[in-house]
């Protein structure tokens, strides 16, 4: 095709489908790039690829995320998560859990020995640390001495700003070139050249993109993979083949309150393990469809027809349509008309295909509000079930379609712990609870504060959900489970 031409000669700008990114210091959106994180689990147990070592690291993970998340006893449907990659990146953490350090100072001198041979440095490994690099930033407003205090006062925070995590500061000023008074209180918390400069260097090891490592094991030199070896990783293990166990991940990550989750196979290298998992866990669920970005891809790589052999082999336990629809937000070729003609024919395809097999739909709408709401107003019946996933466009469509779609739903994810004036907690506000879904969309939309998104952080999410809201997480929890029940029958 001539988009796949295009991205030949010019890989840069190029849109690859969907792969299973390799992210050691955490996943950032498949649709929107890499998150801020401000991870917290440290590691406790020494690597170990198998065995009882590797049995306790994942008891230790799951209690030190459960002080994390909080309580889960209460019952709930994690909507849209992709579990394949959830289980992918715990399976990366088993084999090498130095990876879980967020702080370079912290690991062993062999440790950092064997990063530093696969092309990390202390400035890359810290690079997801938005707010520079002194710990001051990460301080509870109230435990701020008096003068990192004044000094935040004075570069424009208050309290609230501050513990939202809220960055007042230019992103593209290097030290140099700020003025004496904000080098001043900067240095005051803790900043120094080489730290704020930090943010603006570009540390890009080899193979890496947007922080992870996407060189499969073969073309690793001899030393990167001893180095690999000796912080615990295996072939399969590094080329993210190997998924932790779901039944041990459910027992150990969930808690007693969940009650299902749908996983989503929306590419070519996720529909079979999507399969899989729904046939092996009674509490997953499978919804299958073509990704608005693999739109391109859908007649070459075959989608539909592995995308219904799919639906017939998990029978009952796929029970939506999705994730699918259109996303015009490419930086490069969001005006490339067969770009968004190819979409707009595929969202159309995959909408008739859904309504003949009377299954909900999981929409993926961004940046492409209009030309969505226009096709799903002209080929929509009114009363049909749809669960549009992690929008966070404007509410103007919000409002046509609560207006509109009596039984679509809005999904509400982990991007509302990402400041009170950031669109998770617009959609938080603005969708009625009757219309809400909770969703982690794991291991993208991570939670700030914590270090791995996963199903069980749904009650979490609730919890952040009912503080703006001004109500209280059992209330969004119980409308939350009941509107998953009318939409998916869970």
């Amino acid at each position: 095709s001539k988009l796949r031409e295009r991205s030949l000669r010019d890989p840069d700008q190029a849109e690859a489908p969907r792969a299973r990114a390799r992210l050691v210091c955490g996943f950032g959106c498949a649709c929107c790039s890499s998150l801020p994180e401000l991870a917290s689990v440290r590691r406790a147990v020494p690597a170990s690829p198998c065995g009882d070592l590797e049995h306790s690291l994942r008891r230790s993970m799951a209690a030190k995320a459960a002080a994390v998340d909080g309580q889960r006893d209460a019952a709930y449907v994690d909507t849209h998560v992709h579990l394949e990659m959830v289980l992918q990146k715990l399976r990366w953490y088993e084999s090498a859990p130095s990876s879980l350090e967020t702080c370079w100072e912290n690991l062993t001198s062999e440790e950092q020995s064997c990063w530093r041979a696969l092309g990390f440095n202390p400035s890359f490994w810290k690079k997801e640390q938005q707010k520079g690099g002194s710990r001051t930033w990460f301080k509870p407003w109230k435990q701020l001495l008096p003068a990192e205090r004044s000094a935040a006062e004075a570069l424009g925070w208050k309290a609230a700003k501050w513990d939202a995590f809220e960055w007042l500061l230019p992103t593209d000023v290097l030290w140099c070139d700020l003025s004496e008074s904000i080098r001043e209180h900067l240095t005051v918390l803790g900043e120094t050249a080489g730290s704020w400069d930090a943010m603006f260097v570009k540390y890009s090891p080899s193979g890496f993109i947007d922080g992870g490592d996407m060189r499969r094991w073969e073309e690793l030199s001899p030393t990167e993979q001893k180095a690999a070896t000796q912080l615990g990783f295996l072939p399969a293990s590094w080329d993210m083949e190997e998924l932790a166990d779901v039944h041990d991940y459910v027992r150990d990550f969930c808690g007693s309150g969940f009650e299902a989750c749908i996983t989503q196979g929306c590419d070519g290298d996720s529909i079979d393990d999507c399969v899989k998992l729904a046939c092996s866990h009674p509490q997953v669920f499978a919804a299958l469809g073509c990704h608005p970005k693999n739109a391109w891809l859908y007649e070459e790589d075959n989608m539909e027809e592995r995308l219904l052999a799919a639906f017939q082999v998990c029978g009952k336990k796929a029970i939506a349509w999705g994730e699918f629809g259109l996303d015009f937000s490419n930086e490069y070729w969001w005006d490339d008309e067969e770009y968004r003609e190819t979409q707009i024919k595929v969202f159309k395809r995959q909408l008739e295909l859904a309504l003949d097999r009377q299954l909900p739909l999981v929409l993926h709408i961004r940046e492409a509000s209009e030309d969505a709401l226009m096709l799903l107003q002209k080929l929509v019946p009114r009363h049909w079930k749809a669960h549009i996933h992690g929008f966070h466009g404007s509410t103007e469509f919000v409002e046509s379609i609560l207006n509109t779609f009596p039984n679509f739903y809005f999904g509400v994810t982990g991007t509302v712990s990402m400041g009170v004036d950031g669109d998770g907690v617009r959609m938080a506000r603005i969708v009625p609870l009757e219309r809400m879904l909770l969703e982690t969309d794991g291991p993208y939309l991570l939670p700030r504060g914590t270090a791995f998104n996963h199903v069980g952080q749904i009650p979490l999410i609730a919890r952040l959900v009912a503080r703006f809201r001004g109500c209280v997480a059992a209330e969004v929890l119980s409308k939350a489970r009941a509107n998953s029940r009318h939409i998916y029958g869970l």
